[in-house]
């Protein structure tokens, strides 16, 4: 299997004022947020938001569990003779 990855860094004040740049990309940030979604959908996302909102989901209530690696889990500590940090079902 092969992989590769190209990372380059703009200086954007090579190119234009800081404050302009980020004044527009917030300007882009709006206008994506107020587009319409299409069907089937209930807002427009933008790049890595998703993911942001599930992160922060996940850090504050935890990564769920399906109930059979659950139950694998607790058999496994029961042979070991190890606790487990969660209320059995």
């Amino acid at each position: 299997r092969v992989s590769s990855h190209f990372f380059f860094a703009i200086n954007i004040a090579s190119f234009t004022a800081v404050a302009e740049f980020k004044a527009e990309i917030d300007r882009q940030i709006r206008m994506t947020r107020q587009a319409t979604p299409r069907a089937g959908f209930t807002r427009v996302t933008l790049p890595g938001e998703i993911e942001s909102e599930l992160t922060q989901e996940r850090l504050a209530n935890g990564i769920p569990l399906h109930n059979e690696p659950l139950r694998t889990l607790e058999q496994l500590a029961d042979e070991l003779g190890v606790e487990i940090p969660w209320d059995r079902q």
